[in-house]
Formats: C-alpha cells, sequence, structure tokens
C-alpha cells in the first residue's frame, strides 16, 4: 500500500482551499487549470483567486511540460526533487513536488516539502499554506504540526506558533525541539507587545531549535 493511499484512509476529509474548513473527498472540486488545489463552492474559488492565480498559471505551464517530456515515475519524480533540494536548486525542486500533488493531491509529506522549498526561496505565504494542508491530511502525524510551527514562529506568527507545537507534543510529548520553540515562542509574546515601534524581530533556525533577534531602530539624531 502506498503512503498516499494510507494517508487518505487514515483521514476521509480534506480542506477547501480556500476558507479552510474540512469536507468530504466528493464534496470538494479541483481547480479546473492546475489540479493542485480544491473548492467546495464557486465563492470560495473566486474569494481565493487572488491569492492563486499566480500559482495556478505556473502549475498549468508545468504539466504542459510534463506531458511532453515522457513519462516519469511517482517515485522517480520523488527521488528528482530530493536530489534537487541536495543541491538546492530550489526552484526545479519546487516543479517537481507539484507535478506529484498534480498526481496525487492527498499526500502529505509532498505538500510538507513543497512547503519548505518554497520557504527556502522567501514564498512564506506559499509555505504556510502548504504547510498546513499537510497537518490536514496527516493530523496524526506530529512532525507535520512541527514543521508548520516552525515557519508560523520564522514569520514572527507566535500564537499560530505556539498551538501547532502544542498539537505537536499531544502526539508525541518528547519531541524535544518542539517543547524548546514553544517556551521560546510563549516568552516573546508577552515583550513583543510592549516593544517600542521599529523594532525588527528575525527568526532563524540552529540545529532545529529557533533562535530570534531584534534590532532597534537606527537613531535619529
Amino acid at each position: 500500500m502506498s503512503a498516499s493511499t494510507a494517508s487518505s484512509e487514515i483521514h476521509a476529509v480534506f480542506p477547501c482551499d480556500g476558507c479552510g474548513l474540512s469536507f468530504g473527498r466528493g464534496d470538494l472540486l479541483r481547480c479546473s487549470g492546475c489540479k493542485m488545489v480544491s473548492y467546495h463552492s464557486a465563492e470560495c474559488q473566486k474569494a481565493d483567486w487572488a491569492s492563486h492565480k499566480i500559482e495556478c498559471k505556473k502549475m498549468r505551464k508545468l504539466r504542459k511540460r510534463k506531458a511532453s517530456s515522457g513519462k516519469i515515475s511517482y517515485l522517480q519524480r520523488d527521488e528528482r526533487a530530493r536530489q534537487f533540494c541536495f543541491r538546492q536548486k530550489w526552484a526545479e525542486a519546487e516543479n517537481e513536488f507539484r507535478l506529484m500533488i498534480a498526481e496525487d493531491a492527498t499526500d502529505s509529506g509532498v505538500w510538507g516539502n513543497l512547503g519548505r522549498v518554497l520557504e527556502a526561496q522567501g514564498d512564506v505565504d506559499g509555505a504556510v499554506r502548504c504547510l498546513k494542508k499537510a497537518t490536514y491530511l496527516r493530523p496524526d502525524l506530529a512532525d507535520r504540526h512541527y514543521n508548520l510551527g516552525v515557519t508560523l514562529q520564522n514569520c514572527g506568527k507566535l500564537a499560530e506558533a505556539v498551538n501547532s507545537y502544542d498539537k505537536c507534543l499531544d502526539i508525541d510529548p518528547t519531541f524535544y525541539d518542539a517543547a524548546t520553540n514553544r517556551d521560546i515562542a510563549r516568552n516573546l509574546m508577552a515583550p513583543m507587545k510592549m516593544m517600542p515601534s521599529g523594532v525588527t524581530v528575525e527568526t532563524t533556525q540552529s540545529d532545529g531549535v529557533c533562535v530570534t533577534s531584534f534590532t532597534a531602530p537606527a537613531s535619529n539624531r
């Protein structure tokens, strides 16, 4: 049994990419352009179009390229994507992961990998969206919630990051990095409310743990 088949049997509901609510697979319709995202109503699709249209156009081009380049198996494409990641060829890896999703949109691991590749390219909003999809598909896996938490923490969404770490630790109480990052995020939340305007916050990762630095604005004197 493939991992993608197993995931669909474990979690039989899927999120609408417009409103985020969960529905049965039969209640969702895929975008006819990219075949990558799904909506439960025309209203949700219209509301999401402003943020989805660039991704949709890119995916349509990839599908045309796939049709003209010959048949590559799902596993071969996965191996190619991982090799591109190893060589830090993020755009090429993104293309492979997107084509895999077009073939099987229920594979939580591929959504998670695409999220990390998008974050490496600076597309944090796209990364969060993909990582959330990964957690919807496999809410039983601690690492899905952890990866989402790290990305949310990196972009300063501390309350959401804490929520993701909580879910991770509910599944695996021994997940040390999740507990450490959650403590860091909680400690940052209160002081940030009292922080003077102009202070910038930057979060980076070191050995799986988030490290936050603060930069005061330059003096006007």
